[in-house]
């Protein structure tokens, strides 16, 4: 069983939850399009967790059991970039509040992006702002939801 990946949908369920239940207090046509992505992600969440529980296992010639899918046992360095994310998502949200969306959430995208180091910087960099023009654009142009774009002590 990889415990990466129970960690990884358990908090999964936790996040969708956040999220499903601070989507709630928007206005209703600004609320439906996080409650689905909620709901899909708790979806998807779910699905992870009963498909980790439901693998198949072998036995390797040294007598531990080793999963079909994956030729490596999970590492506690894995299991904490995942954990890391997801905290780093909760902090996210809570700046917005103080930072502005862009500065937290160029912030955020650069500590995760770093932390998984699984792009190059310059595909890292096209990300995050690619990322963070098109959510924005999303949210503000089309949502109108009352988004602080700077910080709030400027």
């Amino acid at each position: 069983m990889n415990t990466s990946r129970l960690v990884m949908g358990f908090f999964g369920l936790i996040l969708a939850g956040f999220f499903y239940i601070n989507a709630l207090g928007y206005p209703g046509e600004a609320a439906q399009m996080p409650i689905i992505y909620s709901v899909a992600v708790a979806i998807l969440s779910g699905l992870l967790i009963l498909g980790e529980l439901t693998r198949k296992k072998t036995v390797t010639e040294q007598g531990g059991e080793q999963d079909k899918s994956q030729g490596y046992t999970p590492r506690f360095d894995r299991m904490w970039r995942v954990a890391s994310v997801y905290l780093l998502s909760v902090a996210y949200l809570i700046a917005i509040r103080y930072l502005g969306y862009i500065v937290s959430t160029v912030l955020f995208m650069s500590i995760v992006l770093l932390t998984v180091r699984t792009v190059s910087l310059r595909f890292a960099l096209i990300g995050i702002g690619g990322l963070t023009a098109v959510v924005g654009v999303v949210f503000l142009g089309f949502l109108r939801l009352p988004i602080p774009l700077f910080p709030t002590f400027l």
